[in-house]
């Protein structure tokens, strides 16, 4: 039997050992390269379209007017809105919206044009399906710019009328300009916005599971007890091989995502690559301890998947990430999970450029989180090679 003396033999055995583990180990390959390269293509090709476009809608004109066909011309030329159908009367617009049809449908009542050049003021109904709030409010935003435009059109018109000029005219209608400047994301491109999310805590998840299945594998197989057994006073040392060669092997992925799948689906990021990637490493890290905690703590592979399953599955509700209004409690609990540190970090750092000293506190909880985790795993992992050295003969 082989006996360690010292903490550079142990890590460096720990290290060896648990690469040849892990390329001979149809579990570790499907987990650390398979599952998470198909799962990220897979979600950065899912949300490719970006944002949403060309929703159908359909239009009541009863006025049939110059006017409200140029109405209705706008609202085909918008980014969201492309007009499927023309309603022939009322009922049609509640069956097309019921029927799902269409998401929303204008109605330009008789007698608009008319109205309008007689100075009476006009209603343009919209009736939209609120069901899915993002299909409605980017269905709103353009069907009120729409609106708004036609207005100064009229307005300006008319201004002109009066031997006002064009600046003149339109000083009048809008005295107040807002200029927006989007940051982030200008595009308000889903595909920068969910993808990472779902990728990242995929990325939590698979650490985690590693992470176990490198303390539970040799429990059920009982290969590694010889190394556990004599260098149970190496414990720190024996852990720190296994998660190197776990995060190693890992680093294939991560580099496959922040050369590859990103710049393909054009999502820059906004900082220095070699400081990104470093965070990167440290969410990844602090990810993977906790796996290798509970694994050494519970022991059962089974068991110890559930447990991991159950901490991570409101990982993305209780985050903030897609809905910012969670009950403080939850907030508050999600904070023990790295992904949340790590989604701040990506918004500042990758999305918005921030400097580095704007995300100290998430860099700090994220070292927090390993730190705590390698004291967990080194406690379990020692009292679990005490329990195997008594028990050997």
């Amino acid at each position: 039997m082989r006996y360690f003396t010292s903490n550079s033999s142990v890590l460096w055995y720990s290290f060896k050992r648990e690469l040849r583990c892990i390329f001979k180990s149809r579990i570790f390959i499907s987990l650390l390269l398979l599952l998470p390269l198909g799962l990220f293509t897979f979600f950065c090709y899912f949300y490719s379209k970006g944002a949403l476009t060309e929703l159908d809608v359909g239009v009541y004109d009863a006025d049939n007017s110059e006017l409200s066909r140029t109405i209705i011309r706008a609202i085909d030329a918008t980014r969201t809105m492309h007009i499927s159908g023309c309603l022939k009367n009322s009922d049609d617009i509640k069956t097309g919206i019921q029927q799902n049809d269409y998401n929303a449908v204008f109605y330009i009542p008789a007698n608009f044009e008319k109205n309008i050049k007689t100075q009476h003021p006009v209603t343009i109904q919209l009736y939209k399906n609120s069901h899915n709030t993002l299909i409605a409010s980017a269905l709103y935003k353009d069907a009120l710019q729409v609106v708004k435009t036609i207005n100064a059109g009229i307005i300006i018109k008319k201004l002109r009328a009066s031997s006002l000029n064009s600046d003149q005219a339109k000083a009048i209608v809008q005295p107040v300009i807002m200029d927006t400047h989007y940051i982030g994301n200008p595009q308000f491109n889903y595909n920068y916005f969910l993808s990472p999310a779902y990728i990242y805590v995929c990325c939590q998840i698979i650490l985690m599971l590693a992470g176990m299945f490198s303390i539970t594998h040799e429990i059920d197989n009982k290969r590694y007890t010889r190394i556990i057994e004599s260098a149970y006073k190496f414990t720190g040392a024996l852990i720190t091989g296994k998660a190197a060669a776990i995060l190693l092997v890992f680093s294939i992925v991560i580099a496959f995502l922040h050369l590859v799948l990103f710049p393909a689906y054009d999502m820059t990021i906004h900082c220095s690559l070699v400081n990104y990637i470093l965070y990167t490493f440290l969410f990844l890290a602090a990810s993977l301890l906790p796996g290798m905690a509970i694994g050494a703590f519970v022991k059962d592979a089974f068991l110890a998947t559930e447990v991991i399953i159950f901490v991570n599955m409101p990982s993305l509700l209780v985050s903030g990430y897609t809905f910012p209004s969670v009950p403080t409690i939850f907030a508050d609990i999600a904070n023990i999970l790295p992904f949340v540190h790590f989604m701040h970090i990506f918004i500042k750092s990758a999305q918005l450029g921030a400097p580095a000293h704007f995300i100290h506190n998430e860099l700090l909880s994220l070292g927090l989180i390993a730190s705590l985790f390698f004291i967990f795993s080194w406690i379990f992992v020692f009292r679990l090679s005490k329990n195997i050295e008594k028990a050997s003969p």
